[in-house]
């Protein structure tokens, strides 16, 4: 049959028209597309996000601004095997008031001690005028001192001390006014040939008298060289074998606990009397 004039043939319907007809009339493919442009939209965002943050944080490129310097993810620790530290080590001993001490009985009293070092009695027991102290810092230096306090206007304090064997170059002597391991004062000599007085205050050490050279000590081993401290008034004399070689007004340390400090130096050391 033939078409009219001025009549359009009706379009004829492909597969593809089908399929967008039905699209369009489901509502579960609807559903479906708004979901799938809603999860891409939300990638998309986050993805910018972390891009945004990662840009503005310091540190994240790996490459730096020139002229600066980006800092080590980790703090760098020094080998123990090198000396990080220039700085000149502090004159005197260092002490731990934390570390546990030892007690030790001589000449009837009752002493404490701490360090690496050891420190043992000989000579008869049973009477204390024959008896005297070893002291031995092989493996480290040795505090000893009273239980009790002394005032040194009543009490002088005088100790013989031999040594046995050791560093001539290192000292031990005397401790007076000590209040616990990290505050005290002490009078000590180096069997070389000098003195020096010097105080440890909170662990730090304050020198009163620097390494001054004396004649008044013996300075060889096997000697015995006596040291002592008394006090007259307000002053305190420090002697070396019955010769006074230094006076200092120190009110605030004529009392206290005494004792004997020997440095770390494998030193052997024989206590034979005190007071």
């Amino acid at each position: 049959m033939s078409n009219p004039k001025g009549i359009k043939e009706p379009k004829k319907e492909t597969y593809y028209d089908r399929l967008v007809f039905r699209i369009k009339n489901s509502k579960f493919i609807a559903v479906l597309l708004i979901c799938g442009a809603c999860v891409i939209a939300l990638a998309t965002f986050t993805e910018s996000l972390g891009k945004l943050f990662n840009r503005a944080s310091p540190g994240s490129s790996s490459q730096s601004a020139p002229g600066t310097r980006t800092p080590p993810s980790e703090p760098i620790v020094p080998s123990r095997e090198s000396n990080t530290d220039t700085r000149p080590p502090k004159p005197g001993p260092q002490h731990t008031s934390t570390s546990a001490y030892k007690t030790i009985q001589f000449d009837g009293q009752t002493w404490h001690w701490q360090g690496n070092g050891r420190v043992n009695t000989d000579g008869d027991k049973r009477d204390p005028k024959n008896q005297w102290l070893e002291i031995d810092t092989k493996h480290g230096e040795v505090l000893l001192w009273s239980k009790h306090s002394t005032d040194l206007r009543t009490a002088p304090f005088s100790v013989s001390l031999d040594l046995m064997r050791g560093d001539r170059k290192k000292d031990f002597g005397l401790v007076f006014g000590l209040k616990d391991p990290d505050n005290y004062w002490a009078f000590t000599i180096k069997s070389e040939g000098s003195f020096r007085i010097f105080a440890i205050k909170d662990g730090n050490n304050d020198v009163l008298v620097p390494w001054t050279e004396s004649a008044k000590i013996r300075p060889y081993a096997n000697k015995t060289n006596q040291l002592a401290i008394s006090a007259d008034g307000t002053a305190i004399r420090f002697s070396i074998n019955d010769i006074m070689v230094s006076k200092f007004d120190l009110p605030g340390v004529l009392h206290g606990k005494v004792g004997i400090y020997a440095d770390h130096a494998d030193m052997a050391l024989d206590i034979h009397s005190h007071r």
